[in-house]
């Protein structure tokens, strides 16, 4: 989407761009986005903000696992200490974007990059 020397802007679909730290990639290069659960953060600044509704929570060692789809469809899951978020509810979520990682886009997709990155061939 947009690429300058300290930062990436990527589409993500759905209306969603994500701003990323990361470079090295040309505007128009296709990349693969990652995002680690820990650093979603509930609500936020609005910016590199995502929205969605809480499809389920299971409570687990004193937390509560969200699983939220975003408004593009995609499905994210993090660990919260928050009990207000309730199952349908709206929510946004914001991430730093020195958390936000890129990949090159490799011919076979995903599955080629992990594959790469873990070493497995």
């Amino acid at each position: 989407e947009e690429s300058s020397e300290n930062r990436v802007v990527v589409d993500i679909g759905g209306g969603f761009k994500v701003e990323s730290s990361r470079n090295g990639f040309k505007k128009g290069e296709l990349v693969i986005v990652g995002i680690k659960p820990s650093s979603f953060k509930v609500g936020g600044d609005g910016k590199n903000g995502l929205t969605g509704k809480v499809e389920d929570w299971v409570f687990s060692f004193g937390f509560r696992r969200v699983t939220v789809q975003l408004d593009n469809g995609f499905r994210v899951s993090f660990k919260t200490e928050r009990k207000d978020l309730e199952r349908g509810s709206s929510i946004s979520l914001t991430v730093d974007p020195r958390d936000v990682y890129l990949f090159p886009y490799l011919k076979g997709g995903l599955r080629t990059v992990l594959a790469e990155v873990s070493g497995v061939f």
